[in-house]
């Protein structure tokens, strides 16, 4: 495969002069206007056969990936068609120690797992630790964050804790989604078609067009996913119904609108819509599963892909949001506002057995969101040796939840969530070579639950009700320094502080919590410790780039689903550390090398699982792959490329027992293909887990296993005009 990502465990640059004087050829992409000052991703530089530099915004302004003092990685335009990106789920093994899976988390969900940590289940009353944003707006929700790749500029990856400039909820990282921006002088058409195994058919187009030169442009982008699942219905006897489960059927659409009167102003306006109707994830049943022999838990039916059926794939999501965003250059400072407004309805039927006229585990689950964002933001504009960005944000969620738990009791909740934060961050230049860096966010966040419950064998008799409101606060902050020891090296030290705050411990009450008063009960707030440092270099005329860092994480109160029905929330203590590398390397001017990977080693300090290592763990995770590229004339080639990913052992779940242990397993991928015309005609053949390995990412304990898709072909042909 292509050259996946530019990825980083770097330093603060405190612009130095090798690089500020290296020379910088615009690529044709990065000099187009259609990417504009905030959302442009693609290289700054001669990236052939040397090392390009992409622009980002961890740090809320435009900066170089190799400049930027956050453990990240970055993904631009070129890489998703190379890496056949075309969701969140294709994010998997693309960044050291991050683990991103569709689970049974439910329809349009995503698992995104940062260093060990992260969100896995159904719950509406919990909020996920990996904080996601599309431009810059906050996604309150694990349902709806399944993402198309439509015409996006970049994605960016930041981990670890971001309690300063993001702040909500992102104890553990954030994903940042970054969409190509309408350009005001010139149109653009853009389109791709791809046809797969599993009757797959996906099609996407773009167009941007201008309206008045130099003043408004708008965009629109639209996309159809289709693929049938890769799990066999049967029946009783394991004979074939001719269903299938985990099928992809999505529809996608974004429209934006881009208004600059002056130089000064600009105003951005966006609307977009989602809907998914492929079901909920559904679970290989596993039979004979003993607490001692791993071997004894075997497939129910005899394959990792074949299932019973009891209306588990009648899910279905719909997402929709708006969002304006109005920039005004003063000069030395810029002013930001981001408003949106968000949504969602979501209905999932999860068989927590997957076992043909056993209806008992069925568990149905409704959720209905809404949500309002504002944030309000002032940046200096980086002319000097000292730059602050500081800002306002307020959050309200508004959720609806409606669940039938195993036919046990009803449950209708109604929670509002209020959030209210300020934060700022400044760097400052000591000398051309050493730089440091403060911040501080205070947030302050009250959440109220109305709750009734009604008895599940009688249907209508209310047997609770009640209220509750609660508080938390924090204040969370960083310091880091970073110092430039040679033109080519580059080191630094970050300790920095995450919040998440606490919420109702029951997703689904039932009647011993009710007897015993705790139906109402809270958690603790979530807090994150974390120390990196880390080397950044670049060698040999930037044809070789390699980064290192090491990082100690503590968890104070992490929040995480507990395996035993009726899955309450538990806090615990955990500590994590690490190591995490990138390499990249140009040998030559047809041939790209790259690899990543992580160590990494947990342990649990209090709570139920005390003395254990954490889940979603593995010791060892690494990916490294290549690209040979043969020219064909001045602007055609052809390219070949491919990439290995390995992930030692892992558990699934907080229980110690075989069936939630995923052994180590290797997922081998490829791509082979054709560009003309400078790259604006392209047609590929993509193999996703060539050696056809079955692996799962999420269980039910000794019930199911939720297993990844077998062995994926396609071949998609692109157009850009």
């Amino acid at each position: 495969m292509a050259l996946a990502l530019i990825q980083a465990s770097t330093a603060l640059a405190a612009d130095p002069p090798s690089q500020a004087s290296s020379p910088q050829a615009p690529s044709p992409q990065a000099s187009s206007p259609q990417a504009s000052p905030e959302a442009t991703g693609t290289p700054q530089g001669d990236a052939s056969p040397g090392n390009g530099d992409i622009t980002v915004t961890a740090r809320r302004r435009n900066e170089t990936l190799q400049s930027v003092p956050v453990t990240m990685s970055a993904l631009g335009q070129e890489q998703f068609e190379r890496l056949a990106i075309k969701d969140t789920t294709d994010l998997n093994g693309l960044s050291p120690n991050v683990q991103v899976a569709r689970s049974g988390a439910g329809t349009g969900a995503v698992q995104v797992f940062i260093r060990g940590v992260g969100q896995d289940a159904l719950a509406f009353n919990v909020e996920n630790p990996v904080g996601q944003y599309l431009d810059d707006v906050y996604l309150g929700r694990v349902q709806g964050a399944l993402l198309d790749v439509l015409d996006l500029d970049r994605i960016e990856i930041l981990r670890g804790p971001q309690g300063t400039l993001y702040g909500r909820n992102s104890t553990v990282g954030a994903v940042k989604y970054i969409t190509r921006q309408p350009d005001l002088e010139e149109a653009h058409y853009r389109g791709a078609f791809t046809y797969g195994n599993f009757k797959r058919v996906d099609a996407t187009v773009s167009a941007s067009i201008p309206i008045v030169a130099d003043k408004l442009a708008v965009k629109i982008d639209a996309g159809v996913r289709n693929r049938a699942g890769y799990l066999k219905v049967v029946d009783g006897n394991g004979n074939d119904t001719g269903f299938r489960d985990n099928r992809i059927e999505r529809k996608s659409a974004r429209l934006a609108l881009k208004y600059q009167p002056t130089s000064e102003l600009t105003v951005d306006l966006s609307a977009d819509y989602s809907k998914d109707t492929g079901g909920s994830s559904s679970g290989t049943p596993l039979a004979g599963c003993s607490t001692t022999s791993p071997s004894s838990c075997a497939n129910l039916f005899g394959s990792p892909y074949k299932v019973g059926e009891n209306g588990a794939d009648a899910g279905y999501l719909s997402s929709y949001g708006f969002a304006g965003r109005v920039a005004y250059d003063l000069g030395a400072v810029t002013l930001k506002s981001i408003t949106s407004y968000r949504g969602l309805h979501d209905f999932d039927s999860i068989d927590l057995g997957s076992i043909p006229n056993v209806t008992g585990l069925l568990l149905p689950d409704f959720k209905r969101q809404h949500q309002v964002s504002q944030e309000l933001q002032a940046s200096t504009n980086g002319d000097g040796p000292f730059n602050v960005v500081g800002g306002l944000f307020y959050y309200n969620e508004n959720i609806r939840h409606f669940a039938n738990f195993l036919n046990i009791d009803r449950v209708n909740d109604h929670q509002f969530s209020y959030s209210y934060a300020g934060y700022a961050d400044g760097t400052y230049k000591l000398t051309k070579r050493w730089s440091i860096e403060a911040g501080g966010r205070y947030s302050r966040d009250r959440k109220e639950l109305d709750r009734s419950i009604l008895n599940g064998g009688t249907g209508n008799q209310l047997i609770y009700t009640g209220s509750s409101k609660v508080h938390f606060q924090k204040v969370t902050y960083k310091v880091g320094t970073d110092y430039q020891l040679t033109p080519d090296i580059l080191t630094y030290v970050n300790y920095g502080t995450g919040y998440r705050p606490g919420g109702y411990v029951f997703t689904y009450p039932l009647q011993p919590q009710i007897d015993t008063g705790s139906v109402l009960n809270t958690t603790r707030n979530e807090t994150a410790k974390n120390l990196e440092a880390g080397l950044k270099t670049e060698l040999l005329d930037r044809h070789v780039r390699l980064n290192l860092a090491g990082f100690i994480t503590r968890y104070i109160g992490l929040q995480a689903a507990d395996t035993n029905r009726p899955f309450p929330i538990v806090s615990k203590d955990l500590h994590i550390k690490g190591v995490e590398a990138d390499l990249e390397a140009h040998p030559i001017e047809a041939l790209t090398i790259y690899a990543n990977g992580g160590y990494l080693h947990s342990r649990v300090v209090s709570g139920p699982t005390a003395g254990t290592t954490q889940r979603y763990i593995p010791k060892i995770q690494y990916t490294a792959g290549g690209e040979y590229r043969l020219p064909l004339s001045d602007d055609s080639h052809i390219f070949i490329g491919g990439n290995v990913f390995h992930t030692a052992s892992f558990r699934t779940d907080d229980a110690f027992i075989p069936s939630v242990i995923q052994p180590s397993y290797t997922l081998v991928n490829g791509e082979l293909g054709i560009e003309t015309d400078g790259g604006r005609m392209r047609l590929s053949i993509d193999g996703k887990n060539l050696t056809d390995k079955a692996y799962f990412l999420s269980t039910v304990p000794d019930l199911a296993r939720f297993f990844a898709p077998p062995r994926t072909v396609s071949a998609t042909l692109s157009l850009k005009i």
